[in-house]
């Protein structure tokens, strides 16, 4: 399935054409918790801050991740989360993404909006 991805329950978006073709690798931006990979989305300008904020809320109990990964391995992943798959989602994302790791918190003086 190829996407510039309309919204999902787990953030990836799916419909139109791909915006840069059949297997070009694309940033995404997830939550992870204890139990797993509990959110997968596009990274966009405001991403970052809406899920460091989300994280926060819940109180040091997730943190956030970026992950460079092909459309085709982001949708796969996506379905994972979407079936109540955390853990198997984690271990997916981990297994098939180009590079990623753990987005620092915003520095509080930087997020007051």
């Amino acid at each position: 399935m190829t996407g510039c991805l309309t919204e999902m329950s787990c953030g990836l978006q799916r419909g139109a054409e791909s915006c840069y073709g059949q297997g070009m690798a694309n940033s995404y931006l997830g939550i992870v918790s204890r139990r797993g990979l509990e959110l997968l989305t596009v990274e966009n300008e405001h991403t970052a801050v809406f899920l460091a904020r989300r994280c926060r809320r819940a109180g040091g109990t997730r943190v956030c991740c970026w992950a460079t990964l092909d459309v085709a391995d982001a949708e796969a992943i996506c379905d994972l989360v979407r079936l109540g798959m955390p853990e198997a989602a984690w271990r997916q994302l981990n297994l098939v993404a180009v590079d990623g790791g753990r987005l620092l918190p915003p520095d509080a003086n930087t997020d007051a909006a």
